[in-house]
């Protein structure tokens, strides 16, 4: 029989690959989303912006993808990170598309300014359910699981 530990271990591990499961196909079309709801609605071409969305959509989930895939593979004694932080990291490509377009940046308050100085859109997720209700769950499951692992890791020492 497994021990509890064992058991905390394999629960953690199976909420990391829903949790890599639920957001990498997310990331390109929330870029996607990013974009295509900052555009003025005077915006010309509409069917270039859909473009332009979509490719940098698909170059934020090659970049976001396999880093999510490298934390949430890795033992929770060895994450830098989390997995917000990483999907922050397509913020970029969504700001990239909507300055080289002319879009003004956003109106943000000083704290928004502080946190993320480089996010000009206000695109910067503040929460998994920012991705949407799926990824909300499947983040709070894994950052629950990781806690416990984490607790339970901590009083064994």
């Amino acid at each position: 029989m497994a021990d509890q530990g064992d058991s905390a271990e394999e629960a953690f591990a199976e909420l990391s690959r829903r949790l890599l499961a639920t957001l990498t196909p997310l990331v390109g079309p929330w870029v996607e989303h990013q974009i295509l709801t900052r555009l003025p609605s005077s915006h010309a071409d509409r069917s270039d912006m859909t473009a332009l969305a979509r490719q940098a959509g698909r170059a934020a989930a090659a970049h976001v993808g396999p880093r999510l895939e490298q934390l949430l593979s890795a033992d929770i004694g060895r994450q830098r990170t989390n997995p917000l932080a990483l999907l922050r990291e397509a913020t970029p490509f969504a700001t990239d598309v909507l300055r080289s377009v002319g879009v003004p940046p956003a109106v943000r308050d000083e704290h928004a300014r502080a946190m993320h100085p480089d996010d000009h859109y206000d695109v910067s997720p503040g929460a998994f359910s920012d991705f949407g209700e799926a990824a909300h769950e499947a983040g709070l499951l894994w950052g629950a699981a990781k806690a416990h692992l984490h607790l339970r890791q901590r009083s064994a020492k």
